[in-house]
Order: C-alpha cells, then structure tokens, then sequence
C-alpha cells in the first residue's frame, strides 16, 4: 500500500521595520509558529519553518521613501527563492504587530507570485483582531483567529477536501461570492495536551547567539531561551490584545508538564 506523501506547511515570521537604532527591538523564538509546526509534525505534516529575521538579523536594508526606517532580515528575494526551494502546499504567516502588518502582506504577494495556487494562511494578534482588514489582501485566503492549535488540522482538511468551512470555527475567509465570512471561536486549548514547540526545526543557535530576548536585558549574554506556561488573561488593559488571542480565563500548565519541558530544554 502506498504511503499518502505528506503535505509541506512552511511557515514564515516576516521581516520587521524599523527605526535605525533599532530601538525597544528584540528578537525571540516565535512561539505561536513553534506549537504550530509540533502540531503538524505531529498529525501526518510535513512542517518548514522561516524566521527571516533570526536568519538574517544584522541585514538591514531601505524602506522606499522612508528613509529613517530599515527593514531588518530577509529580502523578499531571499525569501521568494526560499520559498521556490521549499515547494511548500501550504503557507502560514504570522501577523503578530498591526505596525507591522505590511511586512506580512509582503510575503503574501510574494507567495502568490510564485504560485497564485498555495492556499495562504494568516495567524496571530493582528490577524486575530482584524480578520476583515487582512481579507481585503486578495493574496491571503485564510485567517485564523486566536489559538491556532485546535484550528489548522480541521482547516487544512477542509482545503485538501474542499469541504464545508461554514462547519469549521476559528477562522475566517472568503466564500464563492466573495464575502468575507467570520467564524468565532467557541472553544479553548487545553495546554496541557499540547506537544512542546518543535524547537527542533528553528536555528536555536542563532537565537542564542543573538542574546537577546524579550523581558530581559540584552547585557545578559548566557544561553537562554522562553516557554509558555499559562494562556488567557482576564484584565481589560486598553493596549493589550491578548484576550482576543487566548481568553479571558486564565488556564495553567501542570508543574509535571512545565517540569518535563525544562528538562527537554
């Protein structure tokens, strides 16, 4: 019997803008693509991931007509080569910052350029809280909202099948007519049951190397790297979005599971 060959997802954190001093920037392991890429590995996929700006994090090059602002990582040449490498089915972007959203709408169009076929998948906070205005971009197909854990293998098997996506929640696309459809999320993930990151598919090195990482002082150059240890919050800070991507209630790892992720670590 001949073995179904397993789907390519790559998955892509896009390059940042920035001012010249690179000011209130640091890089981190992407943690939303890393349980991602766990689940797929996980479920039958064949998961690829790209950070290009871990891959290219000294590269600065111009911004068109902003000439105080640098873009920092992979060109989208670098990436649209990578991408032609890869000969991924599926694409996945995260969209974390709404400062930054362009950036993401870059590698879409780039995507699409390549072959205007590869379904193009949109995740994170900004995806989460504006999944209209990331629709408008002909060149991204999907959003998923909030946690994507519980939302990506049903969804992808809707695209393999072309099935019914009105069945399917967390997520948001265009129907047959057009009209951007939103389909809320109803239920949470259960932490607890999901694999670790698979830390095993990024460049750890080059995170360690860079020595920077979010909450701590770039001063401190020893190997260190993040892990989530609870989701949810059920504060109303008027800045924060983390509501809309994980709950407001508060959900917590066991400490055997914290445990045993340290130890991997």
């Amino acid at each position: 019997m001949n073995k179904r060959k397993k789907k390519r997802m790559l998955l892509i954190a896009p390059p940042v803008t920035l001012t010249k001093d690179r000011l209130n920037f640091n890089v981190s392991f992407p943690m939303g693509l890393g349980y991602i890429a766990a689940i797929l590995e996980g479920n039958g996929y064949d998961p690829i991931v790209l950070d290009t700006i871990i891959e290219k994090l000294e590269q600065e090059s111009p911004v068109p007509n902003k000439p105080d602002l640098i873009q920092v990582g992979m060109t989208l040449n670098e990436i649209r080569e990578f991408v032609i490498k890869a000969c991924p089915d599926f694409v996945g972007i995260t969209s974390m910052f709404s400062v930054q959203a362009y950036n993401a709408y870059n590698v879409a169009a780039v995507i699409k350029s390549i072959d205007c076929h590869i379904p193009v998948i949109f995740g994170g906070a900004h995806a989460t809280s504006e999944p209209e205005e990331v629709l408008k971009d002909e060149n991204i197909n999907f959003v998923v909202l909030g946690e994507g854990e519980n939302a990506i293998l049903p969804l992808l098997e809707a695209i393999e099948t072309e099935g019914d996506f009105d069945i399917l929640e967390s997520i948001a696309y265009r129907n047959n007519k057009g009209a951007i459809i939103v389909k809320s999320k109803t239920t949470f993930v259960d932490i607890d049951s999901l694999p670790f990151p698979a830390r095993h598919l990024f460049p750890i090195e080059k995170y360690f190397s860079a020595g920077e990482r979010h909450g701590l002082s770039k001063k401190h150059k020893f190997r260190s790297i993040a892990l989530l240890s609870s989701r949810g919050c059920p504060y109303h800070c008027n800045f924060c979005s983390a509501y809309q991507m994980f709950g407001r209630k508060f959900r917590y790892r066991t400490s055997e599971s914290v445990l045993q992720e340290i130890d991997e670590l």
